[in-house]
């Protein structure tokens, strides 16, 4: 038997509405085992650093999976963003597919080696 959090009356396990006062019970969700960080293959050098002192670290198939990067590295205190956004939602947005194949993501310079451990999931 569980106790209604809306009005305490006391129903069955397996009841989903409280008979009294009609209030959906709270239903546990199920997650998942265990959540899958990407995982990239990153080389130990990186490209010559572009005006701005950043170089390219990883290049994603969609935007959702960069933005997922880019938070990544910014949790890590990295600083890091999309080389092209406005080009990646654009084209995330279209029919023109193929005109827009990758998105890759920028780092400081300063900032590649430790945005390399972290993306190859290398221990420190």
């Amino acid at each position: 038997m569980k106790e209604c959090a809306h009005c305490g009356e006391k129903s069955e396990d397996s009841l989903v509405v409280c008979p009294k006062c009609g209030s959906v019970k709270a239903q546990s969700v199920s997650q998942p085992s265990s959540y899958e960080p990407l995982r990239y293959d990153i080389p130990a050098k990186p490209l010559p650093p572009a005006n701005d002192g950043s170089v390219p670290i990883v290049t994603c198939t969609t935007i959702l999976e960069a933005d997922r990067v880019v938070k990544e590295l910014k949790s890590a205190g990295l600083s890091a963003d999309i080389e092209d956004k406005l080009g990646a939602l654009t084209n995330s947005f279209s029919d023109l597919r193929n005109s827009y194949p990758y998105i890759r993501i920028r780092i400081s310079s300063k900032d590649y080696d430790a945005a390399r451990k972290l993306l190859m999931r290398i221990k420190p």
